[in-house]
C-alpha cells in the first residue's frame, strides 16, 4: 500500500497486520492537522486516520499556519494523536510510547500532544511521563503551528481505532501492564465521577444525583484534585463506577473484570468509546440518557445536561448486587 504515499518505510517491529513500528527517513510532522507526512508532503493516512481530506491538500492547506520547519536529528518517535483530552493522552499517546519500549526500539525524543491547559495544567501528562521514565528534555510538545522535519521518524500503530472509539487489545494490555503493578489495590468502593469543576458538559443537577446514589454506597470523586496514581488506584479498587460521559472515564482501562459501569450520556448523541471499553474489560454496562440544555451539534458538544435521578436510581438498583430494592418506594 505504501506505493501510493511515495515512501518506502522499514519495519522495525511487527508486520503488515497487528501492532508495528515503522522507520521513515525525512518524515515530516505537523500540528495542524496532527499527522505524519512523507518527505514530499504526502499525507501518511494510517498515522492520522481522523483526517478526511486529500493527502496533498492536508499538507499545503496548512502551510501558512505552520511555523518554520525545525530539523530533528537522530530518531524521533511520533506519539501524538488527534485530540487534546486525558482520554486521547492515556489511550492514544501513552500506548505508542509503550509499544516502542516493549519492542526494544530506542529513540532520541518523542513528539506528544500539546501540554494540557485545563485546571490541572497538564499534571497527568507530567506524572505519566515520569512514570514512563521520560525526561522533559526528551519530550517535544506538538504545539499549535509546530512543523518538524525528522532525520528518522518512527511511526507506531494507532492504538485507538474506529474514530478513536475502539482501543486495540495490545494497547489496553500495555496500559494495564505499565501502571497497575505499581498500584496497591485496597477496599472495593463505588465511585461517582464528578464533573462539577469542568469547564463544559456539566451535570447541572449533580447534587441531586449524588444524593440519589448515596444509599447505594457511591461517593463523589473529583479526579482533577488527585494525583494520577491515586486516580488509577480508585478505578482499580472500584466495584462500581457511575458518571457523565467525559475524558476521566478513560481510567476504566484499569477497572477489574466484573465491575459495574453506569454511564450517563446525552440522549441525542452517544459516543460508544466507554461502552466498547466496558465490553472489552467484561464490565457490567448500563446507559442512562441525559438531556442537553441546547442542541449539542450547535454547541460543539459542550452544553450542560440534566439527568432524571429516578432513572439513575433504577439503573443502580438493577446493576448492583445487594442494592436496596425498596429505595424507589422510599422516595
Amino acid at each position: 500500500m505504501w506505493e501510493r504515499y511515495g515512501v518506502t518505510p522499514r519495519f522495525l517491529s511487527g508486520g503488515t497486520s497487528g501492532p508495528h513500528l515503522l522507520s521513515l527517513s525525512g518524515g515530516i510532522v505537523r500540528a495542524q492537522p496532527v499527522g505524519a507526512f512523507g518527505p514530499d508532503g504526502k499525507f501518511l493516512w494510517p498515522y492520522a486516520p481522523q483526517l478526511q481530506r486529500s493527502a496533498q491538500d492536508a499538507f499545503h492547506n496548512t502551510s501558512k499556519a505552520a511555523k518554520p520547519a525545525v530539523a530533528l536529528p537522530g530518531r524521533t518517535l511520533f506519539a501524538a494523536v488527534d485530540g487534546f483530552s486525558f482520554y486521547h493522552w492515556l489511550l492514544g499517546v501513552v500506548p505508542k510510547i509503550l509499544l516502542a519500549r516493549e519492542a526494544g526500539v530506542s529513540f532520541d525524543r518523542v513528539i506528544v500532544n500539546p501540554r494540557h491547559t485545563g485546571r490541572d495544567r497538564g499534571a497527568f501528562q507530567t506524572e505519566s511521563l515520569a512514570h514512563l521514565r521520560l525526561a522533559e528534555a526528551d519530550v517535544v510538545w506538538l504545539d499549535r503551528g509546530s512543523h518538524y522535519v525528522c532525520e528518522e521518524l518512527i511511526l507506531p500503530s494507532e492504538p485507538c481505532v474506529a474514530h478513536q472509539t475502539e482501543l486495540t487489545p495490545w494497547a489496553l494490555a500495555s496500559i494495564r501492564d505499565a501502571f497497575l503493578p505499581a498500584i496497591k489495590v485496597g477496599t472495593p468502593r463505588r465511585l461517582f465521577i464528578s464533573r462539577a469543576k469542568a469547564r463544559r458538559r456539566r451535570l447541572l443537577n449533580e447534587d441531586a444525583v449524588i444524593a440519589t446514589l448515596a444509599p447505594f454506597g457511591f461517593s463523589a470523586v473529583a479526579l482533577e484534585s488527585l494525583p494520577l496514581a491515586a486516580q488509577i488506584e480508585l478505578f482499580a479498587d472500584a466495584e462500581a463506577v457511575a458518571g457523565l460521559h467525559g475524558a476521566g472515564l478513560a481510567h476504566l482501562a484499569f477497572a477489574r473484570a466484573g465491575a459495574a459501569f453506569i454511564e450517563i450520556t446525552s440522549s441525542p448523541w452517544q459516543n460508544p468509546c466507554f461502552m466498547n471499553l466496558a465490553r472489552d474489560l467484561r464490565l457490567s454496562y448500563t446507559n442512562v440518557p441525559a438531556h442537553p440544555l441546547q442542541d449539542e451539534v450547535a454547541a460543539n458538544f459542550a452544553t450542560d445536561l440534566v439527568v432524571d435521578p429516578e432513572a439513575l436510581c433504577e439503573a443502580a438498583r438493577q446493576a448492583l448486587p445487594g442494592a436496596p430494592p425498596d429505595f424507589l418506594a422510599r422516595k
